[in-house]
């Protein structure tokens, strides 16, 4: 990277399936050393195969680390070593800690999750959620 750049942010936003993950990987390429690190969990086969498609899309030569919940501990951890560090994806990760936070609201946000409590209704402290996808 040039030494202008060092040290930026570049938050890449858009829509379901709109080509994020992709457009980033294209922005990353021009870096000589990326990590990218994974938030996903795998909690079906949709995110499954979509997981593989992304590895499938990201060059060889990158590191690869997986973290849902302790993404800024990974950041510090890796101390800079790389030209260029790509978290994919934050919403993901947003909603990871929520679930752990609160697990009655990660039904919402995960909703295969949702059809399988549902079956089995529970309440946690005091919230029971309820949601519809998009």
């Amino acid at each position: 990277m040039h030494a202008s750049r060092r040290n930026s942010v570049a938050l890449v936003l858009g829509g379901v399936r709109s080509g994020k993950s992709r457009f980033a990987v294209e922005l990353a390429s021009k870096a000589p050393s990326v990590t990218f690190v994974a938030t996903a969990p795998v909690c079906d086969d949709e995110m499954r195969v979509k997981i593989e498609r992304h590895r499938a899309e990201r060059p060889a030569h990158w590191k690869t680390r997986e973290e849902p919940l302790k993404l800024a501990e990974l950041i510090a951890e890796m101390g800079g070593c790389d030209d260029l560090v790509l978290v994919d994806c934050l919403t993901l990760f947003a909603a990871n800690l929520m679930d752990c936070a609160m697990p009655s609201v990660g039904l919402c946000l995960f909703p295969t999750r949702w059809a399988a409590a549902s079956s089995r209704p529970t309440q946690r402290d005091g919230n029971f959620g309820t949601c519809s996808e998009t």
